[in-house]
């Protein structure tokens, strides 16, 4: 799979603004799910997955800084 990054134009967009604050309402609410007693096995199972997807996800943001940062330093 192609490595897919975010120029530093594109984090700044108001479009990537409103994706990183719905990626965080949806991880606080997956983590509240987990967290929750009633939650079997198999949910847990299923939650973990989508917290590492929303988590992968928000790390865009960090690594495309981090590209921006050595390609100027």
């Amino acid at each position: 799979m192609e490595k897919f990054d975010l120029t530093p134009d594109e984090l700044e967009s108001p479009v990537w603004k409103k994706v990183r604050e719905r990626l965080a309402d949806m991880l606080d609410g997956a983590r509240k799910r987990l967290e929750a007693p009633a939650t079997d096995h198999d949910a847990t199972q299923a939650i973990r997955g989508e917290i590492k997807a929303i988590k992968d996800l928000l790390a865009l943001h960090d690594r495309a800084r981090y590209l921006d940062d050595t390609r100027q330093g």
